[in-house]
């Protein structure tokens, strides 16, 4: 008996000493990102949750409830912060902002935006190799012997916008549940991730891309006069 009670003191010696809790909360935003943590406290506008951060530190972090769509305690019932009311802008009821968030989290977890980087890079390479190329003098025709041009600024804006156009079809492949296709507000909320992050991952490729050949025309000049 005295083994088994020496036995119990260690292992939560150990639980302490490693700072774990077996208490997690969650926290439900309405952009679709989830917060796993402690709920501390709460005032009239915000909500104070407790996060660890490396070395087992630990950091409390406030959130505007209006961006807050509920929050999940260990062991008890959902708490609903998020209220429909159209004067804050809420115009969408609870079970239909539910469908929204799940439509985020789904594009959040699911749709990946790799290839759009790697589409927004090629194209950018493309147009800052057509800007640099030397077109007019015939003794120096060839890739990198132009200055840059308003092509290499306005491409990676035009690219994010062709690649980023709104498809508001959502794949089978990234749903979590198959029956949240009849719904048109998680079409929205999924679309809505989708879209910045297209938008914005192109966008960054093709900056990438243009900034490459930048570099590379001006080290090309620096080191190969045009006669």
């Amino acid at each position: 008996m005295n083994c088994f009670k020496h036995f119990i003191c260690i292992v939560i010696g150990i639980l302490i000493s490693n700072g774990i809790s077996y208490s997690q909360d969650s926290l439900i935003l309405l952009n679709g990102k989830t917060h796993v943590g402690i709920f501390n406290f709460e005032d009239q506008h915000r909500l104070y949750f407790e996060k660890k951060k490396k070395r087992k530190k630990v950091k409390l972090v406030s959130f505007q409830k209006n961006e807050i769509f509920y929050l999940h305690k260990e062991d008890q019932p959902y708490r609903m912060i998020y209220q429909k009311d159209f004067l804050k802008g809420n115009f969408y009821s609870e079970q239909e902002m539910y469908m929204y968030v799940k439509g985020e989290q789904d594009a959040i977890n699911n749709f990946k935006s790799g290839y759009h980087f790697l589409l927004g890079c090629a194209f950018g390479l493309t147009g800052g190799l057509i800007d640099t190329y030397e077109f007019n003098d015939p003794n120096c025709r060839d890739y990198f012997n132009s200055s840059a041009s308003v092509i290499s600024i306005v491409t990676p804006f035009a690219v994010s916008v062709a690649i980023g156009f709104p498809n508001k079809k959502v794949r089978k492949v990234y749903v979590s549940n198959e029956r949240y296709l009849g719904s048109e507000h998680y079409k929205l909320g999924f679309n809505q991730v989708k879209l910045f992050r297209k938008t914005f991952y192109s966008f960054l490729g093709s900056l990438t891309g243009v900034a490459s050949i930048l570099v590379i025309t001006y080290i090309h000049q620096e080191n190969h006069s045009c006669p």
